[in-house]
């Protein structure tokens, strides 16, 4: 009798251990197959001074003739005062890894190196190097957007 109890108990701890498992899984699913940004994510095509799929927002931003990987890069120009930003259109839901690289010139300074959508963004620090950048995030229905581009800061960014 006390034989056939424990293996019952066993049976159950192992259905709730698949169970947690699966659980798990699907949990992680969304990150484990993240998507890359979209079209033309290394800058490369473009056209009339625009690379392809993305959009400036306003102020100074350039298509430029250089690049950490490849031949092109974007870069954002701010003045100290305001912020402005490339933003590529995002498929509606799913979730997202973007690697990309970033350095600012010499004499740029103040506000933040800003990544992310047009509902949360990530933050980061000048550097005059190329510095490799990683962000994740998940896509709701009301987040349209992907940009990279500066906040307050005096001075040019670069984004490959």
């Amino acid at each position: 009798m006390k034989e056939s109890r424990a293996r019952s108990e066993t049976r159950q701890i192992v259905r709730l251990l698949r169970f947690v498992w699966i659980g798990l899984f699907l949990l992680a699913m969304p990150f484990a197959c993240a998507q890359t940004a979209g079209p033309n994510d290394s800058f490369e095509h473009g056209r009339r001074g625009n690379p392809t799929g993305w959009t400036l927002s306003g102020g100074v931003g350039e298509w430029e003739k250089e690049g950490h990987s490849g031949k092109r890069c974007i870069s954002v120009t701010g003045d100290g005062k305001s912020s402005n930003y490339w933003s590529q259109p995002v498929k509606l839901a799913g979730a997202y890894r973007i690697e990309f690289w970033t350095k600012s010139s010499p004499d740029a300074t103040g506000g933040n190196i800003v990544a992310g959508t047009n509902l949360c963004s990530v933050d980061f620090r000048h550097t005059t190097e190329w510095t490799r950048r990683s962000i994740v995030f998940k896509h709701s229905f009301t987040q349209r957007s992907l940009r990279l581009g500066q906040w307050q800061v005096k001075g040019k960014v670069y984004f490959d």
